[in-house]
Parts: structure tokens; sequence; C-alpha cells
């Protein structure tokens, strides 16, 4: 839950707010430091090598994918140690996550949590005899009104997470509650059972996809900057408009996403996958013929580059048009603005049609 608020939070819009970007940055902190605990020498962390070694590298952070997102759910989460220390406080920092990803995340329903937190509330204001529970009362009645949910954002669900997680040592113990549940059947006998039916979303067999196939040589090109063939776009297009749903599905994700529909097919597809930013670096290095870069240059290009996979291309109107990028260019590459222009039209030519 917290690497997809993370990625989330990576957006313009919340990177242009000092609460949301203080969490992003707290969430990849905490993300980083779990993965530097795990053990070189236990059999399953070695057993999933190249993803540790991968998210290890600081420089990884710096943005992350949505198939990121997948690898450190299914590849990384299984290896962090199990503890059962603080149980109920951990719940409730779930619970609390949920939402938060609910409200940077229009895809993710989280009003089912929203019913749990409210009734976790309700059962400690029944124990506000408790000296702690009885000091956050004035909270935990909030908390149970319309207009603190109507009015959630999420640093009002950071502090509400930090206010009462401890408080739920006091509900151990309680008898769970027993819901009765009654699902009327129809039953009809044709002879043989029909086919089973799954239901998943297109985003998510587009996912499912881009993690399962990131082999595929014409994904190993977007993700490593060489350039497309026709064939390449044609395969790409074959896959999302075919194989995984319909162009009309295709076009009703990136209206989702906000993304227009005459985006290239490859830029949608590094905008989900990413790109290798260390190759990256060292292609704008050749670029500007430079062997190294300050850390505001290198921070220059990160931004860059993370405009890239936000959006899955770049053109060079933008270093124009864009003003932090028109004042940063002329402070950090005044003799150099056209090579690094150049850098910028190679990203967008990387991915159309030869």
């Amino acid at each position: 839950m917290r690497a997809g608020i993370a990625c989330a939070l990576q957006a313009p819009q919340y990177q242009a707010d000092e609460f949301a970007k203080g969490l992003h940055n707290e969430l990849k902190t905490i993300l980083q430091s779990d993965i530097s605990k795990l053990s070189d020498m236990h059999i399953s962390v070695r057993n999933k090598w190249p993803f540790v070694d991968k998210f290890r590298k600081a420089d990884k952070w710096t943005y992350i994918s949505e198939v990121d997102v997948i690898d450190l759910k299914n590849e990384i989460a299984p290896l962090l140690p199990k503890s059962m220390d603080n149980e109920m406080a951990k719940k409730f920092d779930l619970l609390s996550l949920y939402v938060q990803l609910g409200i940077v995340d229009d895809s993710f329903e989280s009003d089912r949590h929203i019913g749990q937190i409210t009734q976790i509330a309700d059962a400690l204001c029944n124990r506000a005899s408790t000296p702690d529970i009885k000091a956050k009362m004035p909270l935990l009645n909030e908390i149970m009104t319309v207009e603190f949910w109507d009015n959630r954002t999420l640093a009002s669900i950071e502090n509400m997470r930090k206010e009462i997680r401890d408080l739920l040592k006091y509900l151990v113990g309680d008898a769970g509650k027993t819901f009765t549940v009654n699902i009327e059947d129809e039953v009809t006998y044709e002879g043989e059972a029909g086919g089973f039916k799954t239901s998943m979303t297109y985003k998510q067999k587009v996912l499912d996809f881009l993690t399962q196939h990131r082999d595929l040589p014409v994904l190993q090109k977007i993700h490593n900057l060489e350039k497309l063939t026709g064939c390449d776009i044609e395969e790409l297009e074959r896959i999302l408009w075919h194989e995984l749903g319909t162009k009309e599905d295709y076009e009703r994700y990136l209206n989702r996403e906000n993304l227009t529909a005459d985006i290239p097919v490859a830029a949608f597809i590094r905008k989900v996958v990413g790109l290798d930013r260390q190759k990256a670096i060292s292609l704008f290095s050749e670029f500007i013929l430079a062997n190294t870069l300050t850390a505001a240059q290198e921070e220059f290009i990160n931004s860059i580059l993370n405009y890239v996979c936000q959006n899955g291309d770049m053109e060079k109107k933008e270093l124009r048009d864009n003003r932090f990028f028109f004042e940063s260019l002329l402070t950090h590459f005044p003799d150099k603005a056209g090579q690094v222009a150049k850098f910028v039209a190679l990203l967008h030519d990387v991915i159309t049609a030869a």
C-alpha cells in the first residue's frame, strides 16, 4: 500500500504540495529501509536477488513506475520479516493507508475501510474511561462525523493514523462480531457446467501483461531508450487494442489517467514501465559532452526524466514553454541549451516509428 501511494504522490500536483511531498519522501524512506535490512544470506532473498538488488539502489527511488509497484508487492513484500508486535496498530495503519490511496487514486474504492475505521472509533469511545482514550475523545468524535470524511485529506488521515493507532491495544480481547451470510443461488441443470468467467479491469490486464512479459523485445527497447520500428508500434497496438482489450478500453483508460487519446502507444507504455535512468543520464552526458554532471545538473536531468515518466513523452517545446524547465536550462546549461534540446528530441523520437 505504501508503494502504491508513493507512486501516486510523484505526480506534479502532489510534489507541489509541501505535506504530500513530505509524505512521499517518508514513504519511500520506509520502503528503502525495509529492503536494506533484508539479509543477503537468506535463501528467499537470494532467489529474488535481481529485484532486491534493483530496489537497493538509491537512484531507483527517484521515480518508481506502476510496474515497480507490482514488483515491490509481489517480489519484495513476501521477503520482509513478519512480526506480531503491535499487530492491532499495524492493522489500523493499513486501514489508514487504504483511505489515503483512495484520495490519490480515483480508481481505488475506500468506503468499506472508512466504515471499519468509524466502527473502531465507536468501540474506542465506549471505553472513554481509559485515560489514553479520554485524551483523544475530541478526535474520535470527529472521526464519526460525515463532515470529517467528506473533507478528508492526506494530512487529516495521517494525523488520525498517528493519534489513534496506539489506542487499539485497548480493544484486544473483544469478542468478534458474527455475521450471518445468506446467499440465494439459482440452481439449474443443463447437462454440463458452463465456462468460468473472471472479472479483471483493463488496467490490471495491462499491468499484469507488462509485469509478466518484461523481457519482450519491444518493451526492452522502450525501457532502454532504443529506437522503435513501425513493426514495433504495430505489435504494441495489437497487444493493447486486441489482446488485452479493445481500442475503446484503451482510450477509456487513457481518459482516467488524464492522458490525451493522441499519445503514442509507446509513450503510454513508457509511462507505466519507466525507463533505464542510468542509461538516460549516460546518453545525456554524451549529448552535452560532459564526463560528469554537477549535483544541480543531475537534478535538472532527473526532473526531465520524471516528466517523461509521468507523461510518457516530452518534446522540445516543453523546454521553452515550461517556465521551470526554461529557467533551469538557462541556469545550469547556459552554453549547451541546444544539446539539451537535442537530448529531449531523442526521448521523443525513440518511441515514434522509424
